[in-house]
């Protein structure tokens, strides 16, 4: 018996609707995979992979000098400074703390150095979901610093405190030479150079001139072009006569001339150390010949 013209019509409209429905299946299918193929293939820089690599943008160092010991404030102070540094940090640049080695100045010992993966604000969804990346920050990032603020205040004290000499040394780290755009060094201390035999503040005097006349300018030649300098400045009570603006406007100075794009004390006044007399004063710039007649 013939099939009803009508019954034929509708097998077929059915064929061609589930034969559409297929195509339009394989279609979304193939053009999911293709988006997620651009997606990979366009995915933009990361830097923190990048950091990881050695390709680092932003670079900053946390000195801190353990020589002496901290009072509970200080050791406060240590934390609040390296927390402060931690989250001014951007996605992607490194963090390295490190302390001195009174033992041998051009070796300070590192306590840490990781790269800061991004909180889960700064995570993209496409890659990486909230959650993974918060965990991802706090074990190796916000962890290892933790750990580096103990190890740091429980550093063996010694009566020698070479900070120009480490000073010095920073900057040949590969993750922190001339090839890094943006660095900055953080310096926890007293700020109260002393070496036996050698160079001393504890003494007082002119700063500025028993450097000058001392071997540190050639031994230890500082090269701090384009980097910025922040310095908490602990108070020890027993040199209070030492400590102050004229000790404070020596490292200022001596930071300066060495290239640092600028030389800041944290908590303190910027206008505290202006107007010392053994600070060269800027030249004034002539003032214009007027025309006769």
């Amino acid at each position: 018996m013939r099939a009803h013209p009508r019954s034929s019509r509708s097998g077929g409209q059915g064929r061609n609707i589930r034969l559409g429905a297929l195509w339009l299946g394989i279609l979304v299918l193939g053009g999911g995979f293709g988006a997620a193929a651009w997606t990979t293939l366009n995915r933009p820089p990361d830097a923190f992979e990048l950091c990881q690599s050695g390709h680092i943008g932003v670079s900053s160092i946390i000195l801190i000098d353990a020589t002496d010991m901290l009072t509970e404030i200080q050791k406060r102070r240590v934390k609040a400074s390296i927390d402060a540094e931690r989250d001014r940090l951007p996605y992607g640049g490194k963090l390295t703390i490190v302390t001195l080695n009174a033992a041998d100045p051009g070796q300070p010992v590192e306590v840490m150095s990781a790269c800061n993966p991004g909180k889960a604000s700064d995570s993209n969804p496409l890659f990486v979901t909230a959650s993974k990346a918060q965990k991802r920050w706090a074990e190796t990032f916000d962890h290892p610093i933790t750990a580096a603020i103990r190890e740091a205040g429980a550093s063996a004290q010694s009566s020698d405190s070479p900070l120009i000499a480490t000073i010095a040394a920073l900057p040949t780290r590969p993750d922190f030479d001339g090839r890094t755009p943006t660095r900055r060094l953080v310096i926890i201390s007293d700020m109260l150079e002393h070496v036996r035999g050698g160079y001393s503040h504890l003494g007082g005097g002119n700063f500025w001139k028993s450097y000058r006349a001392s071997s540190l300018p050639r031994l230890a030649p500082l090269e701090l072009r384009g980097v910025s300098v922040a310095i908490d400045y602990l108070a020890r009570s027993p040199y209070a006569g030492v400590q102050g603006p004229a000790h404070r406007q020596f490292w200022r100075r001596l930071l300066t001339q060495a290239g640092a794009s600028e030389v800041t004390f944290i908590g303190l006044p910027s206008a505290d150390d202006d107007e010392l007399d053994d600070m060269p004063k800027p030249r004034k710039s002539p003032s214009p010949k007027k025309k006769k007649g």
